[in-house]
């Protein structure tokens, strides 16, 4: 099943039970997986296990370009009607 399909059968399945969800993230980084609104490219890779919270924070408001991950967008807005 594709992700897209995934997400799609997921946010049904809690519609139908009316149960409440949220969206928890809006922005990832690009070429890791299928859960953020919009992907980014930053200029340096963090690295979470050596990085210190400056360097990565530094890193990650280096955002280069940002594309919206329309796809998953189109899935998220037929579930908040």
């Amino acid at each position: 099943m594709s992700e897209n399909k995934t997400w799609e059968e997921g946010l049904r399945l809690l519609d139908n039970s009316k149960l409440n969800w949220t969206m928890w993230t809006y922005k990832t980084s690009v070429n890791n997986g299928n859960w953020g609104l919009f992907h980014h490219t930053a200029m340096n890779k963090v690295n979470i296990e050596t990085d210190s919270f400056e360097e990565i924070k530094r890193k990650w408001t280096n955002v280069q370009t940002t594309s919206e991950n329309t796809e998953l967008t189109k899935v998220f807005l037929r579930h908040l009607q």
